[in-house]
């Protein structure tokens, strides 16, 4: 049964124990009802896009060939679980225009590359709105 008041909520990513975890939290004014959706892995889309257009992104670049090959791949597969494909272009972007992603997700590979012994380096793009 709902209270017919506006709830407020808010999309969060974060980190930890090295994988990438979200979090939906809301609120009603009205009902006084509260609750977190904690979560693991990456976030949905519709998640990720409201965290995106509040906060910006974030770019990792790397320079050289140190985007191409195995370590690369693996990095965006284990973070994503993204197919092979899909992996290869993120790697195609990292030396080529950079990869964008939230702040979180790109404080994330870089860190992981870097753990690999690929230099990788972030940018922030900043909000959008």
């Amino acid at each position: 049964m709902s209270c017919r008041h506006p709830c407020r909520s808010e999309a969060v990513q974060l980190i930890s124990e090295g994988r990438l975890g979200w979090e939906l939290n809301w609120s009603c004014d009205g009902c006084g009802i509260a609750a977190d959706d904690v979560n693991r892995g990456p976030a949905p889309e519709c998640v990720r896009g409201r965290i995106i257009e509040r906060y910006g992104t974030g770019q990792v670049r790397v320079g050289g060939s140190g985007g191409q090959g195995g370590r690369v791949l693996k990095v965006f597969r284990d973070v994503f679980g993204w197919s092979l494909q899909d992996a290869k272009r993120a790697a195609t972007e990292l030396t080529t225009t950079g990869w964008r992603g939230t702040h979180v997700e790109a404080s994330l590979v870089a860190h992981l590359l870097q753990e690999s012994g690929i230099e990788a380096n972030t940018h922030d793009q900043g909000c959008e709105a």
